[in-house]
């Protein structure tokens, strides 16, 4: 997990101009042989990294706003859209209030192309009397034949259901849960992917920095003509303080109960791997 805001701030240059008072100039040029005046040279820029992709939000009956989404931050815009709506619905004088939030995915041209429009986000978030509250979020199924430079393949992705329930009148502080029912993907004559009942759950402070973090995937499975892979009860927990400011220490636990290779007549099974951080 990562910071839910975003700072884009490019690098400046600073050009400091010193200038003579005229008459020091007209003194300078008749004791001076004609000279070109040095060439200015300018910092140089750093380039604006190209996002991923981008959110549109839009908050009940309000503007439509746009949001991106970087490789280095590719959950923070989401929790930041969660938390404004949280805010909204506590900012509300009448309680309990709700504010409704929808998020479109605004692909680029070629992943749109081939994955067509996506089903929203729909966010529900709810101030309660006397502080805290919670925002409901839910993504519906959909399914897609893919078809590209000549294959072809399905996507079936069962959905997505989250809440956010928070500990505090100001509606930042939250736990949260996770749930993505199933995921198939199909790439014909080439893999055929499984993952059932992926759970995510974690705990952010008030500036949306996650101080716990569990997940589970009870079975992943990849089936391929050269052979089979097989996970299962895969889980980590882990937790992160702050030992100072400015300075975070956490650790970590990766369990999985099984893994599973089969090539031809050639099998490979581990059982009960668990890695410590």
């Amino acid at each position: 997990m990562v910071k839910s805001n975003i700072h884009l701030a490019p690098v400046l240059g600073l050009c400091v101009v010193i200038a003579l008072p005229a008459a020091a100039m007209e003194q300078a040029a008749s004791n001076l042989p004609a000279t070109q005046p040095p060439a200015e040279t300018a910092q140089p820029r750093m380039p604006q990294p190209e996002p991923l992709f981008r959110l549109g939000l839009r908050f009940g009956d309000g503007a439509f706003q746009e949001l991106p989404v970087f490789e280095h931050d590719p959950f923070g815009p989401l929790l930041e859209a969660v938390r404004q709506g949280a805010k909204a619905a506590a900012a509300r004088p009448i309680k309990p209030a709700q504010v409704p939030l929808e998020v479109a995915w605004l692909l680029p041209e070629e992943p749109a192309r081939v994955l067509g429009e996506l089903p929203p986000l729909r966010i529900l978030s709810t101030a309660l009397w006397g502080g805290g509250g919670k925002s409901q979020i839910e993504m519906a199924p959909f399914q897609r034949q893919i078809s590209e430079e000549g294959k072809t393949g399905r996507i079936d992705w069962q959905g997505l259901l989250g809440e956010l329930t928070y500990r505090d009148p100001q509606l930042t502080a939250a736990e949260g849960q996770f749930k993505v029912p199933g995921l198939h993907v199909v790439a014909d004559g080439e893999a055929d992917m499984r993952l059932r009942d992926m759970g995510l759950s974690f705990t952010l402070d008030a500036d949306g920095l996650p101080r716990k973090l569990a997940f589970q995937l009870p079975e992943l499975r990849i089936d391929g003509p050269d052979g089979n892979f097989v996970l299962r009860q895969m889980s980590t927990q882990g937790q992160v303080a702050e030992a100072r400011p400015g300075l975070d220490l956490g650790d970590g636990v990766l369990r999985v109960e099984g893994i599973g290779f089969q090539r031809g007549e050639e099998q490979v099974q581990l059982t009960r791997e668990i890695a410590t951080t």
